[in-house]
């Protein structure tokens, strides 16, 4: 036998391998678990109708992906909490309909509760619907045949305040009623009793006192202009009902500590 490597074949000494190390080494035969001297697996005939020893394939169905809608677009990123499908309300049928977008459909739920109290402290109730990332919101007045009334654009007004709300992040939300009726009206009005100028002092009260997570606002009839200035407190469904001077009406904002 000569020296290495001139005694090597040449696939062996391109390899690397020197077959007077390797010689005791068993030579691959095949593929598969067989190649180094095990066993064989069986043939399997198929022409003579012996069954294929390959795995079934699975038989689980391919579920759809979701609407984009849900999933943020083409890269499948969820949209932020309180984002709005649709703009703005739409008069669909003699009705206001409005969608919103959610991460997952415990938010969604969280916000149709809230939704429920609205509804609840205005005594007008909007059909609301939710699932897994959206909820909508569809409002109309049955006393008056099916069609839009005040009623239903107060509610609407509620509910956009409320889900800006939920999408900032506030764990109390506070709506005063501004609504001013025209003069020599039947009945009487927030607004012309001075609820805009208490709103604001009870907004500059909260924030001066450093009341994190409370938002203060206006908002259109409550409903309750014959016992005052009215205001509504969320998620408590409180109602409170303004004194006149500004002073004591800067005082209740040590209430929604």
């Amino acid at each position: 036998m000569g020296s290495w490597p001139h005694d090597v074949p040449h696939a062996d000494v391109h390899r690397g391998l020197d077959p007077r190390r390797t010689a005791r080494l068993p030579r691959p035969r095949g593929r598969g678990p067989h190649r180094f001297g095990g066993p064989h697996p069986p043939r399997v005939h198929r022409r003579r109708g012996t069954p294929s020893l390959r795995a079934p394939r699975s038989e689980t169905p391919v579920l759809p992906s979701r609407d984009r809608r849900t999933q943020g677009g083409r890269q499948g990123r969820r949209p932020p909490l309180g984002v709005s499908l649709v703009a703005t309300w739409d008069e669909v049928d003699g009705a206001l309909e409005r969608a919103w977008a959610f991460e997952d459909m415990a938010k969604a739920a969280q916000a149709a509760q809230r939704i429920a109290a609205l509804c609840d402290t205005l005594d007008h109730h909007a059909d609301v619907s939710f699932g897994w990332g959206h909820l909508t919101v569809r409002t109309t007045t049955h006393d008056a045949g099916h069609t839009v009334t005040e009623k239903d654009h107060a509610l609407a007004e509620g509910v956009n305040a409320l889900m800006e709300g939920i999408a900032e992040g506030f764990r109390k939300h506070v709506f005063v009623c501004t609504h001013e009726r025209a003069e020599g009206a039947q009945r009487p009005s927030c607004g012309r009793r001075g609820s805009m100028e208490l709103m604001m002092a009870l907004k500059r009260s909260a924030k001066a006192m450093g009341l994190e997570g409370i938002r203060v606002q206006k908002s259109g009839c409550l409903d309750r202009c014959e016992e005052g200035p009215s205001a509504v407190v969320y998620p408590e469904a409180t109602w409170w009902t303004l004194p006149t001077q500004v002073e004591e009406a800067a005082a209740l904002a040590e209430r929604l500590r």
